[in-house]
């Protein structure tokens, strides 16, 4: 539940703390590296936990690691955040706003799309892995954290490629091949 609330603010607050566009490309494959890196990690340190603890030091373990999470953000300067008026109003108004560049802007829109498509896949993924898994392969519940570690390599080797994204302006088709690679 946590985990759902802090991946949108944590790319909303990226173009805050970039000085340039580089460096938000940068921030973004950086950010897609350390999310391979704890995808692949993840499930094995949590099965490790899970066999040699028990679900409660488990559960204890990745709470701890966002208590750290968040004490590493804790002091961060935003600059150059803009103030909003946070009323109704104004939060209405600048959804009409995003979607009025939706409805007349093809780029963003279509970057929206592929992103919501994306997100629907691993949602439904995350499910799949399991049935795959423990139906399909015969692999028993240890199977469920393999497959998921396979997943953060492919994380790791899709950074790996988007380093080579960096500085470039024209991004689209690497866009499209990611996704593409992704399903």
């Amino acid at each position: 539940c946590a985990g759902s609330l802090s991946r949108p603010l944590h790319v909303a607050l990226l173009p805050y703390v970039s000085r340039t566009p580089t460096g938000l490309v940068a921030a973004n494959v950086t950010s897609s590296a350390v999310e391979g890196i704890g995808t692949f990690a993840g499930p094995a340190i949590a099965g490790i936990l899970l066999a040699s603890e028990g679900p409660a030091t488990a559960l204890t373990a990745v709470l701890a690691i966002y208590a750290l999470g968040v004490a590493a953000i804790v002091g961060l300067g935003v600059r150059g955040a803009p103030s909003r008026d946070t009323g109704v109003a104004a939060i209405r108004a600048q959804a009409l706003a995003g979607i009025r560049t939706l409805v007349h802007d093809r780029g963003p829109r279509l970057v929206l799309t592929g992103i919501f498509l994306q997100t629907l896949v691993r949602g439904m993924l995350n499910v799949l892995v399991v049935v795959a898994a423990i139906g399909i392969l015969d692999l028993g519940e240890p199977g469920v954290g393999n497959l998921n570690a396979a997943l953060g390599a492919g994380g790791l080797l899709g950074a790996a490629v988007a380093l080579g994204l960096v500085g470039r302006t024209a991004m689209s088709a690497g866009f499209g091949l990611s996704l593409a690679a992704w399903s």
